[in-house]
């Protein structure tokens, strides 16, 4: 694992590393602006040589996208052609997370810049930290890009350096987004609500159960047509 980090001063990481436990390694390796000289980018000769001699193939995290990229993130050509050098990677073997900014508007709300970054990758998930008060405490990492079927959303507390999965609070909001679902779409049949719930990454197969708890729970009324199943939520709970 490579992070190529031109964000941070070396106090802030050595601080992070110190509460989480990390220690560097001959196969964990951090390059910084406190070594002396600017990080490299991932197009660049050494990190392209670096990852033809790993086995098996690195992580490598950029921290971050905007410090990396030079030229105008709003500009589709100039993102397309930056990201083409983690293209490059990937297709060698290399996993690289990218990490980007949320932007202020409503229309930048999962990232700021050209549409193309989020084109660009093969999965993308939006950060949120729900503690008031900015400190670490409840992670929800939800995939608003997937290439590849992901499980989303995905829920994490930090307690004491250590990041815990916290899967009650996943499947509790996923119930509620699949209720949401079915009230946006009211008629919907169970082919066509499975494929929305996959799309939005919530499970074709968690979709079926979803509904067939619901009929018996008569939290979900099903309207018998000739050639169709029409789905509507009339329940009184945030989930069935």
């Amino acid at each position: 694992m490579l992070i190529l980090d031109r964000e941070n001063p070396d106090h802030f990481v050595h601080n992070r590393f110190s509460r989480l436990g990390i220690e560097e390694t001959d196969d964990f390796m951090i390059f910084g602006q406190w070594i002396g000289e600017e990080p490299p980018g991932a197009g660049t000769a050494i990190i392209v040589e670096w990852v033809d001699r790993c086995d098996p193939e690195p992580l490598i995290v950029i921290d971050s996208f905007i410090a990396f990229h030079v030229g105008n993130e709003n500009d589709a050509h100039s993102v397309r052609a930056h990201i083409k050098a983690y293209r490059v990677l990937a297709a060698k073997g290399a996993t690289l997370l990218i990490l980007h900014h949320p932007g202020k508007s409503e229309k930048s709300t999962e990232y700021r810049g050209s549409s193309d970054i989020e084109a660009a990758v093969d999965i993308a998930y939006k950060i949120t930290n729900s503690h008031d008060g900015g400190m670490l405490s409840k992670l929800e990492l939800r995939a608003f890009k997937q290439r590849i079927s992901v499980t989303s959303p995905l829920h994490f507390k930090y307690e004491h350096g250590h990041f815990i999965a916290d899967q009650q609070e996943a499947l509790s909001t996923k119930a509620e987004q699949l209720v949401e679902l079915l009230r946006g779409n009211p008629g919907i049949s169970g082919e066509e609500f499975e494929q929305l719930a996959q799309r939005g990454g919530l499970g074709r197969n968690q979709a079926r159960n979803f509904l067939k708890s619901g009929i018996t729970s008569l939290a979900i009324r099903v309207e018998s047509s000739r050639n169709r199943r029409a789905h509507f939520w009339c329940g009184s709970d945030d989930k069935a």
